[in-house]
């Protein structure tokens, strides 16, 4: 037996992705044989034919066969996928961004088949229950949401309803673990009664303390102009804003101007304490002007100089 076998060829082993079909162990010389790609490869080039020489030894085998590809996977929105290679027996991996939670297999492998052995999972955002809210506070949010949950992001801003002022956390975010940061504290914030200005008043104000945001107007004693802000306001660190003061002077708001012209253009203004008004026209007597300034209730004088052949009216502050 041992002799005779001398005269055949063993059977081919599997290589490089290709074998014999069948069961058959040893064949005799000038066999020829067909070789085939196994299962997750694919023939890409050469012979599928193969001899049995009269030594024994089969004929070079030419065959070539690759193992098939799989689709290039993507990514899951929200996610990431993970691999080196798309071909046969490959795996790929995929995880999910920070604040989502993946839904299906985290692994996958490429099938004989050429098609993936499990589905693209899904990266879906982790959900938060409805922040807690403080007493004296509301919660206003980026956008409108149904039910009682909101995805990882979500976020609001806190406010608290006047003369309380919050401490703490002003914004407040779903986080990734499901959680919300600490909430703030609405705190009553009082100021002390609003001071008195020189040569002014206050108008109504009550010997009180003040809440967050109440406001007191102020005026002047007459002849006295109020400079800065009419109204002053409780601010949130029980302080008051500027208040405003009274000085002797003119007010550009509150200056009127009239004048009746027999000819030429009307003047310009400019100035701050003083007012200095051109009359760029050249004129020859100062009775072809009527130029009027007053402030009201009184009357404002004026000084009159000639420069030249151009009329300046100064105003002097009183």
């Amino acid at each position: 037996v041992v002799e005779q076998r001398k005269h055949l060829c063993p059977r081919p082993p599997e290589e490089d992705g290709a074998e014999v079909d069948g069961g058959q162990l040893f064949f005799e010389r000038g066999t020829e044989i067909s070789l085939s790609c196994i299962q997750g490869y694919t023939p890409t080039g050469g012979s599928r034919k193969i001899i049995c020489k009269s030594t024994g030894e089969w004929t070079e085998r030419t065959l070539k066969c690759s193992p098939k590809r799989c689709p290039v996977p993507n990514s899951p929105q929200n996610g990431k996928v993970h691999f080196n290679g798309i071909t046969y027996k490959s795996d790929i991996s995929y995880s999910c961004d920070e604040g989502y939670i993946l839904h299906g297999v985290r692994s996958s492998w490429c099938l004989h088949t050429g098609q993936w052995s499990s589905p693209q999972p899904e990266c879906k955002p982790v959900t938060c229950g409805l922040p807690v809210i403080p007493p004296y506070a509301k919660i206003v949010y980026d956008r409108q949401f149904k039910g009682d949950v909101v995805e990882f992001g979500m976020g609001g801003i806190y406010e608290c309803r006047p003369p309380m002022i919050l401490h703490g956390n002003r914004r407040v975010t779903c986080l990734a673990d499901g959680t919300w940061l600490e909430p703030p504290e609405c705190k009553l914030v009082t100021c002390p009664h609003p001071p008195a200005i020189e040569n002014g008043f206050l108008s109504f104000a009550e010997a009180r303390e003040y809440g967050y945001r109440e406001r007191v107007r102020y005026g002047c004693i007459k002849p006295y102009i109020l400079y800065g802000a009419m109204e002053i306001e409780c601010t949130e660190t029980g302080s008051w804003s500027p208040e405003p003061s009274c000085r002797k002077g003119i007010h550009l708001s509150r200056v009127h101007f009239l004048w009746s012209l027999r000819r030429g253009s009307r003047p310009s203004c400019c100035g701050l304490s003083v007012w200095v008004c051109l009359i760029s026209q050249r004129c020859r007597s100062i009775t072809q002007w009527f130029v009027f300034f007053f402030l009201q209730p009184n009357f404002i004088p004026m000084n009159v100089s000639r420069i030249s052949n151009k009329w300046f009216y100064i105003l002097a502050a009183s």
